[in-house]
């Protein structure tokens, strides 16, 4: 359902329920790092510069380098075929945005398939929302900022 799920914030705030820890391989530590939330594994952690090839296509300004981005479409993949995941995929992310002042959160089922809708809506809204699409099964593809 997703093949993109960014959340970009200007940086992690430190009132975020956010636990951020390097990616274990067979080989030791990797260099990249997880967010977890409650428990919940929620998506890798990221500079913008890391995430994107072309910043002015993803952040709107080559200026948004430092940003920090949490790519969670692989934990949202799996929450949305799962009910008894799906919640806890959704209050983590509410908790997270309500946790920033400033936030940009993309979603798209096909990637570059349809035109992105911006919205400006609430973390909590965005969380009804997200649930309401997946009770659709309805192609999603938008852009999300905070009013």
């Amino acid at each position: 359902m997703f093949d993109v799920f960014d959340m970009q914030i200007p940086s992690l705030s430190p009132n975020a329920p956010v636990e951020i820890d390097p990616r274990e391989s067979a080989f030791g530590l990797a260099d990249e790092r997880v967010a977890h939330v409650g428990g919940l594994r929620f998506g890798r952690v990221l500079q913008a510069d890391e995430a994107y090839s072309n910043l002015q296509a993803w952040m709107g300004s080559s200026e948004r380098a430092n940003r920090t981005v949490l790519s969670v479409a692989p934990a949202a993949r799996e929450a949305a075929h799962d009910d008894g995941r799906w919640h806890p995929f959704l209050a983590a992310l509410v908790s997270v945005l309500q946790a920033h002042e400033t936030w940009l959160v993309r979603c798209e089922s096909d990637c570059d398939q349809h035109c992105l809708d911006r919205l400006e809506i609430s973390a909590a809204g965005l969380g009804m929302l997200l649930d309401d699409l997946r009770a659709e099964s309805a192609n999603v593809a938008f852009v999300a900022i905070p009013p």
